[in-house]
């Protein structure tokens, strides 16, 4: 991720809300692996707080990787992970960057 981004979402803790049930609260690294292993999915929602406002952690993430692909950080359409601008293959799943398809 863009190192500001990183920083700033790892930094806080977080709140899912599934069908009006909110648990939590997550670390930034407990969400982003909760989306990579399936236990949270695209509709559920995050907030800062247990009171809200919420929003979808597709709609978090899409701004994440909107911002680092305006940076060139090659960002794995794959696993979503960043790579060098000159990686030809994710060094995470190893799959083809798109930039270089």
């Amino acid at each position: 991720m863009v190192r500001g981004l990183s920083l700033e979402f790892m930094s806080k803790q977080y709140y899912v809300k599934r069908a009006g049930r909110i648990s939590g609260p997550f670390s930034g690294s407990e969400v982003k692996s909760g989306i990579k292993t399936g236990k949270l999915m695209e509709q559920d929602l995050i907030s800062l707080s247990k009171d809200g406002p919420w929003r979808t952690l597709k709609g978090v993430f899409k701004k994440i990787r909107a911002a680092e692909k305006k940076l060139l950080l090659n960002v794995c359409e794959a696993c979503g992970e960043s790579n060098s601008p000159k990686s030809k293959i994710c060094r995470h799943c190893g799959q083809p960057c798109s930039s270089h398809e």
